[in-house]
C-alpha cells in the first residue's frame, strides 16, 4: 500500500529501510518537543521491535507510514496507533523533521491516512492529542476536519516546565 502525489509518497515502515532513520529522530530533542514520543533514549533492538509490530498481523493495531519526498528522502512519520476494531477507533500522530514541516507533507500525509483509516479500514473515528501550544499542529488538524474535545491542564512535564493538551477527534461521516 502506497499513497503518492507528485512531490510525495507514504510506504509502510521497514525495519531495513528505516530503522537508522526512526532511531535518529527518535533521539532527536527537535522532534520530541513537539510530539508526546518517547521521553528516554531509543535503543536499535527496541526500535526494530516497534517497526517489526507495525502493520503485521491480520488485524494490526498500528499501521506506520514513512513519508517521503519526491527523492525518495525519508522525511517523517504518520501513524494510526492503538486500533480498536471492535469500537473502530485509533490514535493518530505524525511528525517530520524540521526542515521539512511547512511544505505539503504534513497535510498530504494525514488526508491519505484519514481516507485509509475510513475507507479501507472501516475505522469510524480518530483521536490525537497535541500540545496546546503548538498552533501549527493545531491549526493543520482543524483544516482536516479534527475538532478539539477537551483540555488537559498541566498534563505533560517537558523540559522542566508543564504543558498543557489538547484532545481532537475525527469522525467518518
Amino acid at each position: 500500500m502506497y499513497f503518492v502525489n507528485e512531490h510525495i509518497r507514504l510506504r509502510p515502515i521497514q525495519t531495513d529501510l528505516d530503522l537508522d532513520f526512526i532511531l535518529k529522530f527518535a533521539n532527536s530533542q527537535e522532534i520530541v518537543r513537539h510530539t508526546l514520543g518517547r521521553r528516554f533514549p531509543s535503543q536499535a533492538l527496541n526500535v526494530a521491535d516497534w517497526i517489526n509490530s507495525s502493520n503485521a498481523g491480520e488485524f494490526p493495531t498500528r499501521i506506520a507510514m514513512i513519508i517521503e519526498s519526491g527523492e525518495s528522502q525519508q522525511v517523517g512519520l504518520v501513524q494510526i496507533d492503538q486500533i480498536n476494531w471492535v469500537s473502530r477507533n485509533g490514535w493518530f500522530g505524525i511528525w517530520l523533521i524540521p526542515n521539512h514541516r511547512r511544505k505539503g507533507y504534513g497535510e498530504f500525509s494525514i488526508k491519505a491516512i484519514i481516507n485509509y483509516s475510513f475507507s479501507t479500514l472501516g475505522l469510524r473515528q480518530l483521536r490525537l492529542i497535541v500540545k496546546a501550544d503548538n498552533s501549527d499542529a493545531l491549526g493543520l488538524y482543524g483544516n482536516v476536519g479534527f475538532v478539539k474535545e477537551g483540555e488537559m491542564i498541566d498534563a505533560e512535564l517537558v523540559g522542566g516546565k508543564f504543558h498543557n493538551l489538547i484532545m481532537m477527534r475525527l469522525d467518518n461521516h
